[in-house]
């Protein structure tokens, strides 16, 4: 029974499935196949999964010159994505004011990704950050000023959907205890 619970298997096992996890849920949103049960469902999935990755990323950058705080700090933003991913399962319509915990959430995604220099690979490491900045700009744009931007809101969400994945998936592939 243990070896088929994805929390009970070593860091690295964890943190490549709940990246293939990640990259399938949201992956699913792209086109829109609005199937009620699904969608809670790959929600669900993805809101885990994404707490997961975050959780997990602290031990792939340890090794890095980081503040005392970062440890705690990954903590809470794996908290903080995790109660806003249920939310938004729990929500009979998508609710406005949960984007700003995924403002938030790129905002810390930038950061680590600069860190992460040697531990995720450049090339997932700059599409990560150029579907992250796009992400942020719109956001930030709805969040504060209260417009959508969709063109460049998809744009950075395709980038970012395949980028922040497959570079988390492709450092566990290569991390060595």
């Amino acid at each position: 029974m243990k070896k088929f619970n994805l929390f009970l298997q070593d860091d690295k096992t964890q943190g490549k499935v709940s990246s293939i996890l990640l990259f399938i849920a949201w992956a699913y949103e792209i086109p829109d196949f609005e199937f009620a049960i699904l969608d809670k469902v790959m929600a669900f999935i993805g809101a885990v999964a994404l707490a997961n990755v975050i959780l997990l990323s602290y031990k792939l950058i340890e090794h890095k010159d980081l503040p005392s705080n970062w440890q705690n700090g990954i903590a809470m933003i794996a908290a903080t994505m995790l109660i806003s991913g249920l939310l938004e399962v729990g929500a009979p319509v998508e609710d406005p004011a949960l984007r700003v915990f995924f403002f938030f959430f790129l905002i810390t995604v930038i950061t680590y990704t600069a860190i992460a220099d040697g531990v995720i690979p450049d090339v997932w490491r700059y599409v990560t950050i150029a579907g992250a900045v796009p992400l942020l700009i719109a956001l930030g744009e709805d969040v504060f000023v209260g417009t959508d931007n969709l063109a460049i809101l998809w744009v950075g969400y395709l980038i970012f959907t395949v980028g922040f994945p497959a570079g988390n998936y492709v450092a566990w592939n290569n991390y060595k205890e």
